[in-house]
């Protein structure tokens, strides 16, 4: 009887053969796992948008609010419990309020944003106007009483605005923050309402506007 004789070719090609699979199987799992990761970060970033864009939603019906029921904003004058009637006319921001003048262009801005020389900007474009903005919950913090200004001053109100105030707004990094621009079509005032809205992550904003006649 002849032995057994096996060809040297053949030896470990299974081995071979089980590897190359196994590679394969690796890739695979490894491009599906960062498939999933890349979707949970999209469904993530979604969220944390539409979180931004209920808050900034939020925020508009709270400017409504401010501008129809406080008794502050009397067309471009705010009301002050202390003084009386005040009109801040060329005084951008008083009291989250900026009036920019008959032709809308005043205090060094353009309702209209950037002008074909880029020289002038409507009032939301420039990020230091926001120092002066209103804040969402702001005036239940305070009671009704004080904006929260340096001066601390007083402020009239509708005795009614209190009960209509809302709580803060939940799950962001910031409350929603919003500026009032008033202007004038023959005897009415309109109000531009800009809002930014924030989401639970920092770097997420999303910003709404709106006109509004109370």
């Amino acid at each position: 009887m002849k032995p057994l004789i096996h060809s040297p070719k053949q030896a470990g090609a299974a081995l071979i053969t089980s590897l190359i699979f196994l590679t394969v199987l690796t890739i695979l799992g490894m491009s599906t796992l960062g498939t999933a990761l890349l979707e949970g970060r999209m469904a993530g970033n979604a969220r944390d948008r539409n979180l931004a864009f209920q808050a900034a939603e939020a925020g508009l019906r709270d400017a409504e609010l401010y501008i129809r029921d406080s008794g502050r904003i009397v067309g471009k004058i705010v009301m002050e419990a202390d003084d009386g009637i005040k009109d801040y006319t060329g005084q951008a921001g008083k009291y989250g309020l900026f009036y920019n003048g008959a032709t809308m262009d005043a205090n060094g801005t353009d309702w209209n944003g950037i002008d074909k020389d880029k020289k002038s900007q409507a009032r939301w474009q420039i990020e230091s106007g926001w120092d002066n903005a209103i804040q969402y919950y702001q005036e239940a913090a305070f009671k009704n009483k004080e904006k929260g200004t340096k001066g601390k001053t007083v402020l009239a109100v509708n005795a009614g605005y209190q009960a209509e105030l809302p709580t803060a707004f939940p799950m962001v990094l910031h409350q929603p923050e919003y500026l009032v621009e008033p202007f004038q079509k023959s005897s009415d005032y309109y109000y531009r309402i800009t809002v930014r809205g924030y989401g639970m992550r920092s770097g997420t904003r999303v910003m709404l506007q709106e006109v509004y006649k109370p």
